[in-house]
């Protein structure tokens, strides 16, 4: 609630317009936690804790680019150009790899119940793919990453996009999980970076998620 405070307050008073959008824009860091704290998740199916999260954060990451006056290109939301649609597929597969390592660290539950409807599972799937690949994406690498960028330059931006999107897995308790989720931020940031578009990050993240909350543990668990 101080940090919210703290940087709304910033964003009102700065004169410098890229303090004022960095300013703004670090303000849904607090407001991710707010929402994660206050709302009785545990009364819900776990993949219904993203979509409950999520639902408030898009309208947060949508009412702070209208206020910034930034478009869908400058979000990164859009498709990439023809000659690097292969690499962004690459990407995106490349995220269930990335899902196994991290259940290597963190090893969590499956967030189904095993022997689930195949419809259940294809709905939590596609709830990770949307409020933890495509939603993310559009807040760390789409609205973070070109803010930080704008009043850091490239380096710096891709850095503090990168430690913020670490911080936030901060809840884990797993700082080996930390300095693996600080490697794929860079990993995102500077693909984004490449394609100008966040299409083959959303899809390895949204795999990432899906490997590591469904797909491994319940695998694992149906070979007892």
């Amino acid at each position: 609630m101080v940090l919210l405070a703290a940087f709304l307050a910033l964003g009102a008073m700065a004169d410098n317009r890229q303090v004022r959008a960095f300013a703004l824009t670090m303000a849904l860091a607090p407001i991710v936690r707010i929402i994660s704290v206050v709302m009785p998740l545990a009364s819900f199916p776990q993949p219904f804790w993203y979509l409950l999260t999520g639902l408030p954060l898009f309208a947060g990451i949508v009412s702070t680019a209208r206020a910034l006056q930034l478009s869908r290109a400058a979000l990164n939301l859009r498709l990439p150009p023809r000659r690097r649609l292969r690499l962004d597929l690459l990407v995106a597969v490349s995220g269930v790899g990335l899902g196994m390592i991290e259940w290597k660290i963190l090893t969590p539950k499956a967030a189904v119940a095993a022997g689930s409807p195949l419809l259940w599972l294809v709905g939590a799937a596609l709830i990770l793919l949307i409020f933890t690949g495509l939603l993310e994406e559009l807040l760390f690498r789409g609205l973070v990453q070109r803010v930080c960028e704008d009043l850091l330059g490239i380096r710096g931006g891709i850095l503090a996009t990168a430690s913020l999107f670490a911080i936030l897995h901060i809840g884990w308790h797993s700082p080996v999980d930390l300095a693996f989720v600080f490697a794929v931020g860079l990993y995102f940031s500077l693909v984004v970076r490449f394609t100008r578009s966040l299409l083959g990050v959303s899809l390895a993240h949204g795999a990432t998620n899906v490997t590591l909350f469904l797909i491994v543990p319940l695998f694992l668990r149906s070979m007892g």
